[in-house]
């Protein structure tokens, strides 16, 4: 009876531990979709920063 309930317990934390990880992955994806385009934008106002310069 212990076992049985020690392996629901392991189950139990080990399903959490896989649905926080695909949340952290989530998290991840969507901070550097943020970045890239903060990068591109940057990229962009430094054109035509220097295309007016010229």
């Amino acid at each position: 009876m212990k076992q049985q309930f020690f392996l629901f317990l392991v189950v139990i934390v080990m399903t959490s531990s896989v649905i926080e990880a695909g949340r952290g992955k989530e998290i991840m994806n969507s901070i550097k979709e943020k970045l890239s385009e903060a990068k591109e934008k940057m990229k962009h106002s430094w054109n035509k920063l220097t295309s007016m310069s010229e």
